[in-house]
């Protein structure tokens, strides 16, 4: 074997599987996701409240956690609002996604904004825009841009209580 062809197969060997194991990273770096989940939490929760966002796909694959041919994942988060879970994916094939809050720790109110976080040319899976009271629709499609959907909620204190004026006389 001469020491080309030796050269050409050790390329082969060590950069192939290098770029066929990039395609499926099961993590991404803040910013690099194809979408991603957000929580902001206004107000003051009950101590130990905790959020549950559901992901759910009708004809896309959703990754990390699609490895299996997943179409749902949930995500918690904690009372700050920090993800529990993986909350940036990337999806497979094409269909249309819905995100919900499923736990909503007994906010007063839920809202759901999308963003358009990266890209050009391509569309977001969802429309930036909001915050809207209904969960979000994404439409998956290829290619597209990145967004990610903020999940809020908000807890209003209640009014304290008046007290009665006193009387005399």
């Amino acid at each position: 074997m001469d020491l080309r062809r030796a050269a050409r197969l050790l390329v082969v060997g060590l950069v192939v599987p290098g770029l066929w194991l990039a395609g499926f990273t099961t993590s991404a770096a803040p910013g690099t996701a194809e979408f991603e989940i957000l929580k902001t939490v206004n107000g003051a929760p009950p101590p130990g409240t905790t959020f549950t966002v559901t992901l759910a796909c009708d004809g896309a694959t959703i990754f990390p956690g699609g490895e299996n041919g997943q179409t749902q994942v949930v995500v918690r988060f904690d009372a700050t609002g920090t993800p529990q879970d993986p909350a940036a994916f990337r999806f497979e094939g094409s269909g249309t996604c819905t995100v919900t809050e499923t736990q909503t720790g007994g906010a007063t109110s839920v809202t759901y904004e999308c963003a358009l976080t990266a890209g050009e040319g391509a569309p977001p899976p969802c429309t930036p825009g909001g915050p809207q009271t209904s969960p979000v629709t994404l439409n998956v499609t290829t290619p597209r841009s990145s967004s990610s959907v903020t999940v809020t909620n908000t807890f209003e204190r209640p009014p304290a209580p008046v007290a009665a004026p006193r009387l005399t006389g």
